[in-house]
């Protein structure tokens, strides 16, 4: 099981009681029905989570794998760049460097 944490819990008084009650008829030390409480409470609240998630999860993964990805894509842009680059009307010119006031 690992290292074992402390953590104090406050309980609402008719939970304690109740609580009480259960360790007592059972002979069970009530840190251990806290403990097995919070471990069915995270299983079931980690299945509705997976189903939750995993409908974004795909969706995340298709995008990442959707035909060339941003490697193509990149290299789509660079090669027009280079085919097209030197001929564009709309090129410009760099005229100096953000917030520099002069020019090249």
């Amino acid at each position: 099981m690992g290292e074992v944490h402390q953590l104090p819990v406050r309980l609402d008084e008719e939970t304690y009681r109740h609580l009480k009650l259960v360790s007592e008829s059972t002979h069970r030390p009530m840190s251990k029905l806290i403990q097995e409480a919070v471990t069915d409470l995270l299983e079931r609240e980690s299945r509705r989570l997976a189903e939750e998630l995993s409908p974004r999860v795909e969706k995340l993964r298709q995008y990442a794998n959707r035909a060339g990805g941003r490697a193509a894509a990149l290299a789509a842009v660079a090669n027009a760049e280079a085919e097209h680059g030197k001929d564009d009307p709309a090129e410009g010119t760099r005229i100096g460097a953000l917030g520099d006031e002069s020019t090249e």
